[in-house]
């Protein structure tokens, strides 16, 4: 199956539905971005545990407390800059 589709203003991109539901991707699906030699970028979704009980999810925090330091700290700012704005704080970040 092939679909095209464009990124947003802020270059984010949307699985059709159709794609969604014959692949099996549910909500809060993680996947994993690999850029190509190529420059093409392959998109897979990736199972976070083997013995996950069903219905459960890791939470954030448990997946990126596996990231490096300095890369955690970027996305524990980026979260905290995207939630005080969606509470109606400002930032100049």
């Amino acid at each position: 199956m092939k679909i095209y589709v464009a990124s947003d203003c802020r270059s984010r991109l949307t699985i059709p539905e159709a794609m969604r539901r014959k692949s099996g991707l549910k909500p809060n699906t993680l996947f994993s971005m690999t850029l190509n030699t190529d420059n093409s970028i392959t998109l897979k979704p990736v199972k976070v545990c083997d013995n996950c009980i069903a219905d459960s999810h890791p939470s954030l925090a448990d997946l990126i407390k596996h990231y490096p330091e300095t890369e955690r700290n970027k996305a524990f700012a980026a979260l905290s800059i995207d939630y005080a704005k969606r509470c109606g704080g400002e930032s100049d970040a």
